[in-house]
């Protein structure tokens, strides 16, 4: 197949995109895994797919099938009980009251895991320069009930 005749359609009006807003979302973990910075620190990167607002934030031409958001959860000694508190019992609150739950057994509850999280976004980097696509922090977790 030659290039030469391959056509485009410049007809139809361009499609206007925007970033989702700040806000809570209905989230799940697309995906986790081990790994360690340059440091050699232990951190769990945690993957999550949005699927709907639940602040009533306007949706209009915001893909949220397409958006990601972010996490790095450090393991370290000094930093696993942050990562308890602030994370492991939001997402995973059925492990309330167990002890000795080691990270094999973790790592198989998160995957699909449903969550709420509390949505930053941040078009443009420390330096001011706009980013080609904004970042979605998570700044709070909720579990689902």
């Amino acid at each position: 197949m030659s290039l030469d005749n391959v056509t485009f359609d410049f007809n139809q009006p361009s499609k206007e995109w925007r970033a989702a807003p700040n806000g809570r979302y209905l989230m799940h973990i697309v995906e986790e895994k081990l790994g360690t910075d340059a440091k050699g620190q232990p951190f769990l990167d945690v993957t999550f797919g949005f699927d709907s607002a639940l602040d009533g934030q306007d949706l209009t031409n915001v893909d949220l099938s397409r958006l990601k958001a972010y996490d790095k959860i450090y393991l370290t000694e000094k930093a696993k009980p942050v990562a308890v508190d602030k994370f492991f019992r939001k997402v995973l609150p059925d492990l309330e009251g167990r002890s000795g739950v080691n990270m094999q057994e973790l790592r198989q509850e998160l995957v699909n895991r449903p969550v709420i999280g509390h949505i930053s976004v941040s078009t443009t980097d420390r330096a001011g320069v706009a980013r080609k696509y904004p970042r979605y922090e998570i700044v709070r977790y909720e579990s689902v009930s």
